[in-house]
């Protein structure tokens, strides 16, 4: 029996970064789609089932930020992970105030990221588990 895969939005502004994360994410297991701005991804939420985003803070068109409370109002349960080339610990728990799931600063840790992916993957599996 084929276990269902983590569907994960990736929004990213910068075309290198994106194909390459979502090369990882692909290698993980997990059914990636992409889109490279802030509007383009609430878009997509709106319309589609994601068990995660993954955003880049400053995405053209509509920030990070901004990206992260506009999904929280329409899909409070989301989980979002954002990603800059900056931060301290300070705006990591203030983007953790604003409902992400974590903050990641570039270069990424791909150790730590994919601890928090297959950590999302075992509760989403379990998530589905209980309601079958």
């Amino acid at each position: 029996m084929e276990m269902n895969k983590t569907r994960i939005l990736l929004a990213d502004g910068n075309t290198n970064m994106r194909l390459s994360l979502a090369e990882i994410l692909r290698y993980d297991g997990c059914d990636i789609e992409e889109v490279e701005d802030g509007l383009e991804a609430l878009k997509r939420v709106n319309t589609d089932e994601y068990e995660l985003v993954i955003a880049e803070i400053k995405l053209p068109k509509m920030d990070g930020v901004e990206l992260l409370e506009r999904i929280k109002q329409v899909k409070p349960n989301l989980p979002v992970i954002l990603v800059s080339g900056y931060g301290d610990e300070e705006f990591s728990l203030f983007l953790k105030g604003l409902g992400a799931l974590n903050h990641f600063i570039k270069p990424i840790n791909l150790d730590n990221f994919g601890k928090a992916i297959s950590l999302l993957k075992i509760s989403y599996q379990n998530s589905c588990n209980a309601k079958s």
